[in-house]
Parts: structure tokens; sequence; C-alpha cells
């Protein structure tokens, strides 16, 4: 039978199923559903957790039990995921989902080993389903929405998904060519209509909230976008200049890195000019060092501190 007729289903699944098939198809009513289902059943209830592969009909030849994946296979799908994610971030126009799927693919590279142990028993069968279909980019995509999952709840509003466009600033240089070199390439805008989404998303859907600003309930949807925003403060701002460092630092070239270096001073040479500091003026810049050019997302979650926390204007 070609793989694409099979069924896949974890044997409580199956059971279901097959319960649903002695409710509709069965005229006998005195056979009882252990009588109808036979030795199936007993597969089944064997390893009701367990991911089985079988045709429509569930024959009890035809029912194979899909092993997990190993621990090699999983890690070699977050391989996978990463580079998924990164594509896909590299490839986004939106700099609000940038930043999203950035974090999830440092964090996969960086943390992969923490990912495999927490992942849930539904993502494995799910991973395990889309192998046996020999399918590995679902099957890593599994892996990337579990990592999106995660930088999402870490960060909170700030990485949810909300169905508008946080857009590069018009007024920014970074909208047209020019010979001239601005110190401001890039401003993402945030606005109160993000704040009413982000809301609107949180709430259970089964109210059916929509937030009009400009409707009979405007005054109270003000009011609650004015609470959001006192208590966000500055942490909107500090929390994307913070990511930011790090996501500049995954775009980073390996070439630029290479020329970059080649301007610098050779520490033999440094240490022959050493002179005293002079206790005032201006310091000289540096290059970051590797360390903290390659911040991962871990270390923002754990609140590090370093160049992630910097300001843009504490450059000059």
């Amino acid at each position: 039978m070609p793989q694409e007729d099979r069924i896949y289903s974890t044997g409580r699944e199956a059971i279901e199923s097959l319960r649903d098939d002695y409710r509709d198809f069965n005229d006998d009513p005195d056979e009882s559903f252990e009588e109808f289902a036979g030795d199936v059943l007993d597969i089944f209830n064997a390893a009701p957790d367990a991911v089985f592969s079988y045709d429509p009909q569930i024959r009890p030849g035809s029912i194979q039990r899909l092993p997990e994946p190993s621990r090699e296979e999983l890690l070699g799908l977050c391989d996978l995921a990463s580079t998924q994610l990164m594509n896909r971030a590299r490839n986004c126009a939106n700099p609000h989902d940038m930043v999203r799927y950035a974090l999830a693919a440092e964090w996969i590279e960086n943390d992969n080993a923490e990912l495999v142990p927490f992942l849930t028993q539904e993502e494995r069968n799910r991973i395990t389903i889309e192998l046996a279909k020999n399918n590995r980019a679902a099957a890593s995509g599994v892996l990337e929405d579990s990592a999106l999952e995660n930088v999402t709840d870490a960060f909170g509003m700030l990485l949810a998904d909300t169905p508008y466009e946080h857009v590069i600033d018009t007024r920014s240089p970074m909208g047209k060519p020019s010979a001239e070199r601005p110190e401001v390439f890039c401003t993402i805008q945030w606005a109160r209509d993000d704040i009413a989404a982000a809301i609107e998303d949180a709430c259970d859907p089964s109210y059916d909230v929509e937030l009009d600003r400009h409707g009979p309930q405007g005054e109270q949807v003000e009011a609650l976008i004015d609470q959001v925003i006192d208590g966000i403060g500055s942490d909107l701002q500090d929390r994307s200049i913070a990511m930011g460092w790090s996501v500049i630092a995954n775009f980073l070239p390996d070439e630029v890195i290479r020329q970059a270096a080649a301007l610098g001073v050779p520490e033999e040479e440094r240490n022959a000019h050493a002179e005293p500091a002079s206790g005032h003026g201006p310091s000289m810049p540096r290059l970051a060092d590797e360390a903290e050019a390659s911040r991962t997302a871990s270390d923002m979650l754990a609140g590090s501190s370093g160049s992630a926390s910097r300001s843009p204007q504490q450059e000059k």
C-alpha cells in the first residue's frame, strides 16, 4: 500500500476510531465492542501512547508500531530547525518576527540539549510520524514551533503574535538608497493599535473580544491601553535594544569580521607602544571580543549583562 494511504495515530486514538466504527457500522446488537475490534484492540491497548501506522481497514497484519526517534536523530533535526529559522529571519520583512525567528534559531543551536528532554509526548509523536513519512523538514518544523513558543513565553508580549506589521520608519534613510551614511538606519514603531491587538490576542477566544478604539466603548479601550503602556514603561524599548544586539551579531558576515580584525593593532604592537592612561578624555573604540559578539539567546533569557544592555545612543 502506498505510504500516503496509511493512517498514523497513537494506540489510544486508534481505539477511539474503532469505537466510532463500532457505533456506525455494527449491525449486530449482541456483539460487544471487544468482539468487534478483535485482536486489534489488544495491540493498541498494549501501547496506547505509542504511534502506529496501519491501513484504513485497521487489519492486524497492517499495523506497525513506529519507534521514537533517537536522541541523535533529534539533535540532527535541531540543526536543521536552527538553519530553517535563521533563513526565515533573513527573509522576513517584519522586524518583529525577524527577532523572534533569530532568537529561536539561536536558542535551538546553543541549548538543544535542553530542548530535547523537554519535548512533550505529543511533539515527539508528531516528529515520529513525519519521520515515518520521510519528511525531515516537517519533523524539524515541530522543533521550530517548540522553540518559538519558548522564546515567546520568555519575552511575553514583546514577541507575541499580532496581526500587525511593525514596519521600518518611513522617515528613516533606510527607506531609500542614499550616498550619505546616516547614524540611525532602522527604527521600529509600536502603536496603540498594537497594544489593543495584543490585549485581544491574550483574551480567551470564546469571548470574541474586539477592541474598537473609535466605537461606543472607545474610552474604556483607551484606558486599557494606557494601563498596559504605563506597566511597560521603558521595558519594551530596553528589551528590544537588548535583543537587537544579538540579532546584529547573528547577521555579521564572517568576511566583515575578518576585515575588521585586519584593521586592528596586533597585541605585540600594542604592548610595545603602550602609554599610561591619562585619566581623562574619550577612549578609543575597540572591537567586541568573540565571546561578546556571540552572545546567545539563553544569556539574555537569564538576564545577563553586557553589550546587550547598552543603548545605541550610549555608543557615542
